[in-house]
């Protein structure tokens, strides 16, 4: 295969980029132009098929059309930072043989030799933004949390739980004897302390409220990720069906144009077979009169010959 060959234009020409964001969906588009005055057929390959899906990844091309790709990128925990991607693909482009049947473009591609095709080579490129500051490696991972001990040290101080239970027990305790010696009963210290005991050990369950909201939003975005992914689809289908619907129409204007050369064609020899036939009709009649002439000479000299015996 080479890539000096040029039967299509690539945009963009040197990679297919992509906006990275972790565990999303990622799309953009690829152009290709048929250059020639001949249909094209095209195949598009990866080294990395489970990660990608390509829509159409193989066609034909009329002679100065441009036909859009759309590359989807699967979610991945790939980080652009640490590490480089290694991911390609190839464009195979080969030109179809004049009367080529289109429906069976394959065929011609299965069949050409590696010197009849023009071999584009893309590799991947993720587009980082730099500028968002809160991202971290720990976006990056599986696990879908990103709370440190340090943290939950701010949260809850450098005093485990079961310290702070005590504690509270404790001040309790000496409240209620405190109020037991005046003869009232510990009401209002309980409550106090209670609530205090109460708000203190709530932030135990802050992060885990914190990770379902976070875990509904994911999924929410996930199901309007796969809808859009979806709708894509059914364009990119449309799309192909727009084009299939061109080409025939471009072939049913040639053949209409064909059919219209030929009646006139049939137009301007309409008179050709009258004037022969005209002239043929002339030589029998001429014939015929020289047949009578001959008959009348023949019968005058049997009649003269016939009196003078």
């Amino acid at each position: 295969m080479s890539e000096s060959r040029n039967f299509v234009e690539v945009d963009p020409p040197n990679s297919i980029s992509f906006n990275y964001q972790p565990k999303k969906y990622l799309v953009t588009n690829l152009k290709l132009k048929n250059i020639t005055n001949q249909y094209v057929a095209f195949k598009i390959k990866t080294n990395a098929p489970v990660s990608y899906l390509v829509k159409p990844h193989s066609g034909y091309i009329a002679p100065g059309r441009v036909i859009e790709i759309t590359v989807t990128m699967q979610p991945t925990d790939y980080n652009p930072q640490n590490s480089s991607l290694k991911d390609k693909f190839l464009i195979n482009a080969l030109v179809l043989p004049d009367g080529a049947d289109l429906n069976n473009y394959a065929k011609y591609m299965e069949g050409a030799s590696d010197s009849q095709f023009q071999a584009k080579k893309l590799p991947v490129v993720l587009k980082y933004d730099t500028s968002n500051t809160q991202m971290s490696s720990t976006d990056f991972t599986r696990s879908g949390s990103v709370t440190t001990i340090e943290d939950k040290e701010k949260t809850f101080g450098s005093s485990s739980i079961n310290e702070q239970r005590d504690n509270i027990t404790r001040i309790n305790n000496l409240t209620s004897s405190t109020f037991s010696t005046q003869g009232e009963e510990p009401t209002v210290g309980k409550n106090m302390y209670a609530s205090m005991y109460s708000s203190q050990i709530s932030g135990e369950h802050v992060e885990s409220d914190l990770q379902r909201a976070l875990k509904a939003v994911t999924t929410k975005n996930t199901n309007l990720e796969a809808e859009l992914f979806s709708k894509q689809k059914e364009r990119n289908e449309l799309v192909g069906k727009l084009e299939q619907q061109k080409v025939l129409i471009f072939e049913i204007t040639e053949e209409k144009n064909k059919l219209k050369a030929e009646l006139e064609a049939l137009k301007a020899n309409a008179f050709k077979p009258q004037a022969s036939t005209s002239s043929n009709e002339t030589a029998p009649n001429t014939y015929q009169l020289w047949h009578l002439i001959m008959a009348a000479i023949i019968g005058l000299v049997l009649g003269a010959f016939l009196r003078a015996d």
